[in-house]
């Protein structure tokens, strides 16, 4: 489920929050991200893209997205190869750790969060869907990431220690994530008046600098 979704002043791009991963609880692959490996590696998702597939109708029209379209085989050389279906749709720009309420566990919990800027001018059609999940409170995603130390647990189960994200995927409706309450927390518009505080906290800044070199001088 996105956290937040906005859309900046120029129409060319939309902001989203999204939460990554919850630390410390088994996922429904039975991997975990340890809290501390978490606020180790949480910056490595900055960067890298947030992607998607779009799903079309009959009619070629865009109505849900997919999932992480991972392939992998063997070429020719035997050698195991490995591509994702997905189209790149923005970008992460900030990470953090926070703590807060997650639907489906008991508690405060320690999350990954991200910031994105998600490019509406380039992928527009994406965006017809998007919005549509967004509105319904059906939009889900799940992370990419290589890891480098996987302690192996009973059952099965592993605890990422070392690791690095490569990428998040927004996935459709009929795909569960991995994570729990995964997905966009925010999604909403930049205003107007928005760039307009920034332009006046620009100015005023500028007036600071002008001011104190006048001292100095």
């Amino acid at each position: 489920m996105p956290i937040e979704l906005a859309e900046s002043s120029d129409q060319t791009c939309k902001y989203a929050t999204f939460l990554i991963s919850v630390l410390d609880e088994y996922d429904r692959m039975g991997r975990m991200i340890p809290k501390e490996a978490g606020e180790a590696y949480h910056s490595t998702l900055r960067g890298f893209p947030i992607v998607a597939k779009l799903m079309r109708s009959r009619g070629n029209k865009p109505v849900d997205f997919r999932g992480h379209e991972f392939h992998k085989w063997v070429n020719r050389n035997g050698e195991t190869e490995y591509s994702y279906g997905t189209y790149p749709i923005g970008t992460v720009i900030d990470t953090w750790i926070e703590d807060r309420e997650v639907d489906g566990y008991k508690g405060t919990k320690s999350c990954i969060m991200a910031k994105a800027k998600l490019w509406t001018c380039r992928s527009p059609e994406y965006f017809v869907v998007l919005d549509r999940l967004w509105s319904e409170q059906k939009i889900s995603s799940s992370w990419e990431l290589i890891a480098t130390d996987v302690e192996e647990q009973p059952l099965g189960k592993k605890i990422l220690k070392v690791f690095s994200f490569i990428g998040n995927a927004i996935l459709g409706t009929t795909s569960v994530p991995a994570v729990k309450g995964a997905g966009i927390y925010e999604y909403a518009e930049c205003s107007s008046q928005d760039e307009q505080l920034n332009n006046e906290l620009s100015e005023a800044l500028m007036k600071d600098i002008n001011t104190a070199e006048q001292e100095d001088n």
